[in-house]
């Protein structure tokens, strides 16, 4: 219809329909906040002092007539999502700045760096100061506003990494992880995945650059990522890092024979322990020169060929 708004108080409004009205819009005080999908006719304007917000719902541009960003200013356009490389998220037919105006953008997840993302797009004309207009983003991005083809766009210069350098340790029952920090990170998702990585899940939100995982089954093989959190978003998950935790308690390592060769075992939940041998003489007895078994520490069992040139061999568990 024909029905104007004004936005009054110093609170924030939220509209999320479209709200087709082709009378004037009013933001006089406080924030006024729209969603892509918002298809108003007529003028918009954003006095001194207040704030235009805008969400990104669909892959669609905000409709606006005519935008008038304040008198004098200051005012503010806030981005709450950010993520389309072809569409602005308003499109208007006149841009007027006059004065500064912030330009905040909250929703940063997902942006990568060298991208540009369209802002607000003009069919007719712009009238301002481009250089009023400041960009203020989450912490960790860094970016400049750039303007060409009738848009103002947001281009990425840097933006928080993933965590690097994931390591493991498996203890009894536990895995610890370590990993480098993120610049800009104000905390870290810590997942664990026991399906070999196909899927993972959070297990704990820490700010340290540490985590240790406990109450886990020995033997068994976990696998995990870290994420680093900003105020903007999430970042990418780093490299997968995997731990299988092992008991420390002294094993029993047992041994059958059948006349050519052994079959020594022990427990399943000592697996990652080391089987070691020598072959001192008797009358040697034990010394020092032990010899890991190839591939132990991946198995709880292991068949060795006997051999009569070795009087005597000598066999032990040794953990890690």
């Amino acid at each position: 219809g024909t029905m104007s708004l004004t936005k009054v108080g110093t609170g924030t409004l939220t509209m999320s329909g479209a709200n087709n009205w082709s009378g004037k819009t009013l933001v006089s005080n406080g924030e006024l906040i729209v969603s892509t999908v918002f298809a108003g006719k007529g003028n918009f304007i954003v006095s001194d002092g207040a704030a235009l917000g805008v969400t990104n719902l669909s892959a669609t541009s905000a409709s606006i007539s005519n935008l008038t960003l304040g008198v004098s200013g200051p005012t503010t356009l806030e981005f709450q999502k950010v993520s389309s490389l072809t569409t602005a998220l308003v499109s208007a037919s006149n841009l007027t700045l006059n004065g500064s105006c912030v330009v905040k953008i909250t929703g940063t997840a997902g942006l990568t760096i060298g991208s540009t993302y369209p802002l607000v797009g003009y069919s007719g004309s712009f009238s301002g100061n481009f250089a009023n207009l400041q960009l203020q983003t989450s912490a960790g991005i860094s970016g400049v506003l750039v303007s060409n083809s009738q848009q103002i766009a947001l281009s990425v210069v840097s933006i928080p990494l993933a965590p690097t350098n994931l390591m493991t340790t498996a203890g009894d029952a536990q895995a610890s992880l370590k990993w480098n920090a993120s610049a800009g990170a104000t905390g870290y998702n810590v997942k664990q995945s026991t399906d070999r990585g196909a899927t993972y899940n959070l297990i704990a939100t820490v700010t340290a650059t540490n985590y240790i995982n406990t109450g886990l089954v020995n033997g068994e093989v976990y696998y995990y990522v870290v994420s680093a959190v900003y105020s903007g978003g999430e970042t990418a998950d780093s490299v997968a890092a995997s731990a299988a935790p092992v008991s420390t308690t002294v094993p029993e390592l047992g041994m059958t024979f059948n006349g050519s060769q052994l079959q020594l075992f022990w427990p399943q939940d000592h697996t990652g322990w080391t089987l070691q041998m020598q072959t001192n003489s008797l009358n040697t007895g034990l010394g020092t020169n032990w010899v890991g078994v190839t591939n132990s520490t991946v198995t709880n069992q292991l068949i060795v060929p006997f051999s009569a040139t070795n009087g005597s061999v000598f066999f032990r568990l040794v953990y890690p």
